[in-house]
C-alpha cells in the first residue's frame, strides 16, 4: 500500500495464498498483485518471469526482494532494473544475498536495525549503479508521510 502511494504502477508477488486472499481486497488501481505459488524454487522463478514478459516494461526502477525465494531471484531483479534503478533487498543479512550480488557490479548501501517483533537486528540493502536516481540531487526530499 505503501508502494502504491508512491509510484505510478506497482507489480507485486505474494506467495501466501491465504495473505494473497486477504490483502487482495480493495488493492489500489495502479497495483497488480500476483500470487506465485512458492512449492519450488524453479517453479516460482519461472512463473514470476512469464508474468512479468506479459507487462509493457522491459525494466523497473525499484525492485523489491522480501521473500519468496530471495537469493534466486537477484538475476531476475539484475536483469529487470532499469538503468537509473534500485534493488532494495530485505533480510540480506542472510538467504545467499551477499554472494548473489557480490559479482553484479552494484554498489550496496545496508541499513541495520531491529523489526518490530524481533530480537536480532536485520540488514535492508540497497543495491544501485552509480546512475542511480536516489543519488540525483535534482530529485527532491519527500516527506515519508505523504
Amino acid at each position: 500500500m505503501w508502494w502504491a502511494k508512491k509510484a505510478k504502477a506497482v507489480v507485486t508477488f505474494e506467495g501466501n495464498r491465504d495473505w494473497y486472499g486477504k490483502i487482495n481486497v480493495g488493492m489500489p488501481a495502479n497495483v497488480e498483485l500476483h500470487y506465485a505459488a512458492v512449492t519450488s524454487k524453479d517453479a516460482c522463478i519461472s512463473q514470476i518471469t512469464e508474468i512479468l514478459s506479459t507487462k509493457p516494461h522491459s525494466h523497473y526502477d525499484v525492485i523489491v526482494i522480501d521473500g519468496l525465494w530471495r537469493g534466486d531471484l537477484i538475476d531476475l531483479s539484475c536483469k529487470l532494473m532499469a538503468t537509473n534503478g534500485i534493488i532494495i533487498c530485505d533480510d540480506s543479512e542472510g538467504y545467499g544475498v551477499y554472494s548473489g550480488f557480490r559479482d553484479s557490479g552494484l554498489s550496496r548501501v545496508d541499513f541495520h536495525g531491529n523489526a518490530p517483533g524481533v530480537v536480532l537486528p536485520h540488514c535492508t540493502s540497497i543495491y544501485f549503479r552509480a546512475a542511480s536516481f536516489v543519488f540525483d540531487p535534482s530529485v527532491p526530499i519527500r516527506s515519508l508521510q505523504t
